[in-house]
């Protein structure tokens, strides 16, 4: 896996053509059913590279500890050891069409952050896209 962090701080340093998006996804339940909501957002150029600088410094700072392993996540589970958990996307629930939303563009515009949204937030996602990735 840290083979494939530094391939991906490669293709994010060697373009400088990069298209950064914020989506914020809402989650709402009704009766037994999860309904979600993805936003896209207008970010100005100061954010979107405050963003790319943040994920770039960590990529760099994971590729720099040599005994670095990478566990799947178990919310019960704490060490000191270098460690990083992640979660499988087939892990997430409906992963997949919120990520389908994403891609084609299935999205709602937000016209103002205000309370309601901020009540049903869930979870936000940057992507980054070059001419030949998405990341």
């Amino acid at each position: 896996m840290k083979n494939e962090l530094e391939k991906l701080l490669g293709i994010i340093k060697e373009n400088r053509n990069l298209v950064i998006n914020l989506y914020l996804i809402t989650r709402e339940k009704e009766n037994s059913n999860l309904t979600y909501k993805i936003f896209d957002t207008a970010i100005n150029y100061d954010i979107k590279n405050d963003f790319l600088q943040i994920f770039v410094s960590v990529l760099e700072e994971i590729s720099n500890i040599d005994d670095i392993d990478f566990i799947k996540y178990n919310p019960c589970y704490y060490s000191d050891k270098n460690e990083i958990e992640y979660i499988e996307s087939s892990n997430v629930p409906n992963f997949s069409k919120i990520t389908r939303s994403i891609i084609e563009s299935n999205l709602s515009q937000i016209v103002r952050i205000d309370d309601e949204l901020l009540r049903y937030l869930w979870a936000y996602c940057i992507r980054i896209e070059s001419v030949d990735n998405n990341i």
